[in-house]
């Protein structure tokens, strides 16, 4: 067997991915992920072109047949494991904690027609937090096929089969296997109705050593309705808002639900920095059919949760970009165990590869 020489292009794309942790775990982890988009950004040219080969060697797709997008990045979390409002953890264990993100996406066009197309993709997901919630390490895989057609010149049909496949604290949480379905229809040049059905099948190996009434596993369908349109004035812009309706079916008596979800958000490019800006506002209300464990089967269980996210993204260049994001989700419950409120910002970079 010959073996091949080293090639240094190859082996400085690992080196700039461990500069990124590096850099984003440090307390300013924002300044640091800017000061390393610059060094990133100089260097994403060889970087892209190592990973390039080395997805060419490997799998001997043509370029424009695949897309790979990686990240890295850090940030903090208030509140890992949505610990109750009031609770205190035992011991030396902590509710909010730094961490570290990254992964990659990648999709590959299977068959490209003009009237419709097949593509499929992988995506992973790792999150790594301070000792102290180390059971909240995440490794999440999530496989998928997409079909899309058009029906006609101002409807297009999208379906998707995935699954999802969730580790927790290095052990296996869930697996979901789902069937993502939407019809979007042309209402005039800027604006678009879209109507959506999903089932999922969820196996949780997580919860359901808890006893019978906690059994997680379940199955979910869910109908949608969302309205999209360009903001006034503002080209290459989305504001939308929307509507579903979920129903699931769990073995555990505690998990049978009905939920209603409402949402309103936005996507538009900034004059700054060729910078685009996101923001979705959400509600979701989730009501239990069976009197809960937790109330000693006195009370059905009613939650309210409020979702409030925004996203940043900077262009660095051609390849690489730099985001900054915030989330805060509140949850008020009728049995107060059930509340919590967990804030999350984050920053770090996307390498386009291709």
């Amino acid at each position: 067997m010959q073996h091949r020489p080293r090639d240094r292009k190859r082996y400085r794309c690992i080196i700039v991915m461990l500069a990124a942790f590096v850099f984003c775990s440090s307390t300013t982890f924002a300044e640091s992920s800017w000061d390393l988009a610059g060094y990133l950004n100089e260097n994403a040219e060889s970087t892209a072109d190592a990973i390039n080969g080395a997805v060419t060697d490997l799998t001997g797709l043509d370029a424009d047949q695949w897309r790979l997008d990686i990240f890295v990045g850090s940030g903090w979390d208030t509140n890992v494991i949505a610990v109750p409002d009031g609770f205190t953890l035992p011991g030396t264990r902590s509710k909010g904690s730094a961490f570290l993100e990254t992964g990659f996406a990648f999709e590959y066009d299977i068959i490209t027609e003009e009237t419709y197309t097949l593509s499929g993709g992988y995506l992973l997901t790792v999150n790594y937090f301070e000792e102290t919630v180390q059971q909240a390490h995440l490794h999440e895989h999530e496989l998928y096929l997409t079909y899309q057609r058009d029906l006609r010149d101002d409807t297009l049909l999208t379906v998707t089969v995935t699954d999802i496949y969730t580790n927790l604290g290095n052990n296996s949480f869930e697996n979901a296997i789902a069937v993502l379905s939407s019809i979007a229809v042309g209402v005039n040049e800027t604006s678009y109705v879209e109507f959506g059905y999903e089932f999922y099948d969820y196996e949780n190996s997580f919860f359901n050593a808890a006893g019978p009434v906690n059994d997680r596993d379940s199955h979910s369908s869910a109908i949608s309705i969302m309205f999209v349109t360009e903001i006034p004035g503002v080209e290459e812009s989305e504001l939308y808002v929307g509507y579903s309706f979920t129903n699931t079916t769990a073995d555990g008596a505690d998990f049978d639900s009905e939920t209603d979800t409402w949402f309103i958000g936005f996507e538009a490019p900034l004059t700054v920095m060729n910078a685009t800006i996101g923001a979705q506002l959400s509600r979701v209300t989730d009501n239990y059919d069976n009197p809960h464990s937790f109330s000693g089967f006195a009370t059905k269980r009613d939650d309210d949760t409020y979702e409030f996210e925004v996203i940043v993204i900077v262009p660095i260049g051609e390849k690489v970009d730099w985001y900054l994001s915030y989330l805060r989700e509140t949850r008020d419950s009728n049995i107060a165990v059930f509340d919590y409120d967990q804030q999350i910002i984050s920053t770090g970079l996307t390498l386009h590869v291709n």
